[in-house]
């Protein structure tokens, strides 16, 4: 994994993290730099498939 791609890895489970917090959607984008529908797709996927977020390559 390069550098790089480990960032947006850690931005995606910050994402995730502060979802379940109960932060809202706004505040995530500014914080990660990600966009919503990625956050929601991400968020979709975390649920259908819960091992998706703790895998590790």
């Amino acid at each position: 994994m390069s550098l790089q791609q480990g960032r947006e890895e850690e931005k995606r489970e910050m994402a995730l993290k502060l979802l379940e917090m109960g932060m809202g959607m706004e505040q995530i984008t500014k914080v990660t730099g990600l966009s919503a529908e990625a956050i929601v797709k991400m968020q979709a996927q975390a649920v259908g498939e819960p091992s998706a977020t703790k895998e590790e390559g």
